[in-house]
């Protein structure tokens, strides 16, 4: 088995390591909310913002690996305070041995983005709080 077979093997499961660190990219308008609906969190996108805050969450964000959608997690972008997401994507199975040769961690909902004031890639963490908690539809 190759290495590009190996990892592509890898991103159905779960991430064991406690934490990443690398690349945080950001989604456009609207994107991860409508994610939000096709995933079955929520059945509008009009409900995503209110859905967060009842949780205690900040945000949501996609990470690289399909095994960590529903789990929470701190994420924390240099020279800010960490904020609480739930993971609700991941990458395209197709695009995971690019993304994390490019040492890319997340993507985050474009509030935050605003809220950190990405303009591009920038740097961080995101710290795992729970086990993976739900499959995604």
């Amino acid at each position: 088995m190759g290495v590009a077979s190996l990892l592509l093997s890898i991103w159905i499961t779960a991430t064991v390591e406690p934490a990443l660190e690398g690349n945080i990219k950001y989604y456009n308008p609207d994107v991860m909310e409508t994610t939000a609906v096709n995933r079955g969190y929520i059945d509008n996108i009009s409900l995503y913002r209110g859905w967060l805050e009842e949780r205690g969450l900040h945000g949501a964000v996609s990470l690289m690996r399909y095994g960590d959608i529903g789990r929470e997690a701190w994420l924390i972008v240099d020279g800010f305070s960490p904020v609480k997401v739930l993971v609700i994507d991941c990458v395209e199975r197709e695009h995971y041995v690019r993304r994390v040769v490019q040492n890319d961690i997340a993507e985050v909902d474009w509030t935050l983005a605003q809220r950190f004031g990405m303009k591009g890639p920038v740097r961080g963490q995101v710290i795992f709080l729970s086990r993976p908690q739900r499959r995604a539809r």
